[in-house]
This record gives structure tokens, C-alpha cells and sequence, in this order.
């Protein structure tokens, strides 16, 4: 918390629990890539992958401190397949100390889905 700006580390303290600073940092994500957020895609006739951000063409997954990028990694790599564009973006969970796992990224490079992690003082100045 402490290379955070006071600023930052007081409005991300006053947003309570982890859910409310995910939130934040999913909108503030959408921002910085100039993206909207909640995009649907369709997998099948009848199913559908929703992503966090869709931005220039790119869809992603927005992973927050130690969030599992299990659920959904085999479908996109499928999806990867068919000529989607996806990625995955992680930051870390300053206030909660919650840090991006090193397992989730080697899962990530195991399906060769391209991700960025995101340094906190970057991604919220």
C-alpha cells in the first residue's frame, strides 16, 4: 500500500471488501484500454463466453490479485483457435495483499494465452 499515491490507497481502502476494489479496478482497466465492459460472445447456437473488456479489437479476461484464471482458460484457448483475440490482464490487490499467483501465469503460457500484469502504481495513475 505504500507505493501507492495517498489518494489511490484511501479511495481503494474506502471501497470496503475485495469485490468492491475488483469492481473499481475493472472499470479503471476499461479506461486505460479504452474498452467497454460485460461483451458476450458467442461459443455456440445456444452458448455464449462473457468477457470483462472488449477494447481495439482484443477481448479480455481481467484477473484481480489472486483470482484463478482456471474457469475459463481451456474455452479460450479454443476460442483463441477460432481467431479470437484474447488476453488476459492482472493487477494486484494492494490493500487486501492479494498478488497475482505465478501458478496462474504459467497456466496462462501453458495455453500460450498472451497476459500482462499490470504494475498498481501504473495501472492507477
Amino acid at each position: 500500500m505504500s507505493r501507492l499515491g495517498p489518494g489511490v490507497a484511501s479511495y481503494l481502502h474506502d471501497l470496503g471488501d475485495a469485490r468492491g476494489r475488483s469492481m473499481a479496478s475493472l472499470i479503471q482497466l476499461a479506461n486505460r484500454l479504452d474498452g467497454q465492459t460485460e461483451v458476450k460472445v458467442s461459443v455456440t447456437d445456444r452458448s455464449w463466453r462473457l468477457f470483462d473488456i472488449k477494447a481495439n479489437g482484443i477481448l479480455v479476461e481481467f484477473k484481480f490479485g489472486n483470482d484463478n484464471v482456471k474457469t475459463h482458460v481451456h474455452l479460450d484457448a479454443q476460442l483463441r483457435d477460432k481467431g479470437l483475440n484474447i488476453e488476459y490482464h492482472l493487477v494486484d490487490d494492494l490493500i487486501g495483499k492479494r498478488c497475482v499467483n505465478k501458478r496462474h501465469l504459467d497456466t496462462l503460457h501453458y495455453y500460450s494465452i498472451p497476459w500482462k500484469v499490470w504494475d498498481p502504481v501504473d495501472f492507477w495513475s
